[in-house]
């Protein structure tokens, strides 16, 4: 799977668009790691009540405008630019989501047995 990224990764860039691997680095040195994940988990939730939904319909809504809409090449490129930049804002929630998934797996107990007593 992280070759496609890579390739996805370099494809965005020969085009000339950013993409996530822009931004992460920047990320991480201007904050300290909780609140790294403190917003992390504000994304999460804002993400999952309220933007997600909304971002599938505006990409669904202006694919249906590609598909009927178009009339020359300036269009298309405009197009393609809006679904880039709704597909880089959907793709950092979710990358949000997958960091808190793991943090929550690396803190989560090891090796207990929960609602089992102590036989002696």
């Amino acid at each position: 799977m992280k070759e496609k990224e890579n390739s996805a990764e370099l494809l965005k860039h020969l085009l000339n668009s950013v993409d996530l691997s822009d931004i992460d680095k920047l990320e991480k040195q201007e904050l300290s790691d909780e609140e790294f994940y403190n917003r992390a988990a504000d994304s999460e939730v804002f993400y999952k009540n309220h933007l997600e939904k909304v971002l599938k319909l505006l990409i669904q809504k202006q694919l249906e405008w590609m598909g009927t809409q178009i009339q020359n090449n300036d269009q298309l490129m405009f197009a393609r630019g809006t679904i880039n930049g709704l597909l880089l804002i959907q793709n950092w929630c979710e990358e949000q989501s997958n960091i808190l998934k793991q943090k929550r797996e690396e803190e989560k107990p090891k090796n207990l047995m929960y609602g089992v007593k102590d036989i002696k």
